[in-house]
């Protein structure tokens, strides 16, 4: 009998712990029928998140989030701190990014989606652009107008991963 190793052993611990957190009684919003909706409604959302992180535009990407989101990559809680930190990364770099979404799931008034991003950011002023590549896990959550907006976000860099594989090869 084999057991799972640690590093297959905590992706499923988060599956689990998300689709956790995703279970709950229907609302009435969320009891509709299924036409697809949400989805769009959700990829929408990631189409003017990539949109407005290329114009820099700190403003409005922070109305994309809930006012208690928290985005860990920078640990990031709430809109306040979510805009002060866009506004400062706009000012020092440049992004020119594709953001693909490979998955929605919705499940009432939570949803994740699995996003691929790719490009190139250039520092200010005059830096040389540098490919980026990475991934995240976006939570929504439906809000009481029935409108979609990121309340938690994770990511990671596939290039540090590259960089990390490639050394321990070695």
């Amino acid at each position: 009998m084999s057991t799972l190793s640690p590093n297959r052993l905590l992706p499923i611990l988060l599956l689990t712990t998300l689709l956790g957190a995703c279970a709950g009684a229907p609302t009435r919003a969320s009891m509709g029928p299924r036409d697809g909706r949400d989805e769009a409604a959700i990829r929408r959302v990631v189409e003017r998140r990539s949109l407005l992180s290329q114009r820099g535009d700190s403003v409005a990407m922070a109305r994309l989030f809930t006012e208690d989101a928290v985005v860990m990559a920078t640990n990031l809680v709430g809109t306040r701190e979510i805009k002060r930190w866009e506004q400062a990364f706009a000012e020092q770099n440049e992004l020119n990014a594709e953001y693909v979404v490979d998955e929605v799931q919705v499940n009432g008034d939570w949803a994740y989606a699995r996003i691929r991003i790719s490009g190139t950011l250039t520092k200010r002023p005059g830096g040389s652009p540098e490919r980026i590549s990475g991934q995240e896990l976006a939570l929504f959550q439906r809000q009481a107008d029935g409108s979609w907006r990121i309340a938690r976000l994770m990511a990671n860099s596939n290039v540090t991963a590259t960089l990390e594989m490639a050394a321990s090869s070695e």
